[in-house]
């Protein structure tokens, strides 16, 4: 630590000066610049930013975030429900990904982290990112999301990093969780893919891609009237029509 009265007298500041200047009583700052007495950190704060010198460094050390992550045992890769993943499931629409032509295919390392229930939901996040999205991965659990977030076994994923993408639309950064199971009082939902569109304005919305065999409407408000967020679904012909993501851009921009 720095002695305070060196500096002080250095800078031409008498005690009663800077006992004035702090609101504090000469006689006890003198014991405090001598170690009589214990600085109060804030006088002490103050005292300092008075001589213009750097606040202190914290007496208590602070361990790492690897440090945290190696006694918790938290695991930081990414983590994934059981069941079919994305790599595991061949293209089902050949033709579509041919016409596609994807350049930006995410590896099968990712892919096998991206839980898919049906063959278009990957049409759908390819064409993401051949429009620009990022392969990444993301802790929903630390962003604030409204609901608490389980695995597909009814676990809390805690700070669990889940496969994801990131992308712009319009001023609007976005984050796309695909299959999240979300925890209600009623029980759980599990949408193809939960979105978060942040930045000036933060929004959550469920994703459902609405193949040919989903065609219930009812099914579909009493789910929306159970997590009270505007849902985006998608229609197939939207998605085989090869216009998902620039539909999807527009939802994230209307949200």
């Amino acid at each position: 630590m720095d002695n305070l009265r060196e500096v002080r007298e250095e800078r031409g500041y008498s005690l009663q000066t800077m006992s004035d200047k702090l609101g504090s009583d000469p006689r006890r700052l003198s014991d405090y610049e001598l170690g009589r007495r214990r600085w109060p950190l804030q006088l002490l704060k103050s005292y300092r930013q008075q001589l213009g010198l750097p606040a202190e460094a914290p007496t208590v050390p602070l361990i790492s975030w690897a440090e945290h992550r190696k006694i918790s045992g938290v695991s930081w890769n990414l983590a994934v429900d059981p069941g079919p993943t994305w790599a595991d499931m061949p293209p089902s629409y050949e033709n579509l990904y041919r016409e596609l032509d994807p350049q930006r295919m995410p590896d099968d390392e990712f892919r096998s982290k991206v839980r898919t229930d049906a063959g278009l939901e990957p049409l759908s996040w390819i064409q993401l990112v051949e429009d620009g999205a990022e392969p990444v991965g993301a802790s929903p659990a630390l962003l604030d999301f409204p609901y608490p977030l389980v695995d597909s076994r009814g676990r809390p994923l805690g700070t669990e990093y889940r496969a994801a993408f990131r992308g712009q639309a319009g001023d609007h950064p976005w984050l796309l969780f695909p299959q999240i199971t979300i925890q209600l009082k009623d029980g759980t939902i599990r949408p193809d893919a939960l979105l978060f569109r942040y930045g000036r304005d933060k929004r959550w919305a469920p994703i459902q891609i609405d193949g040919g065999a989903h065609q219930n409407k009812e099914w579909d408000k009493k789910q929306d009237a159970r997590v009270n967020l505007t849902t985006l679904r998608f229609s197939s012909s939207q998605i085989v029509g090869l216009k998902f993501a620039q539909i999807f851009r527009q939802a994230v921009i209307s949200l």
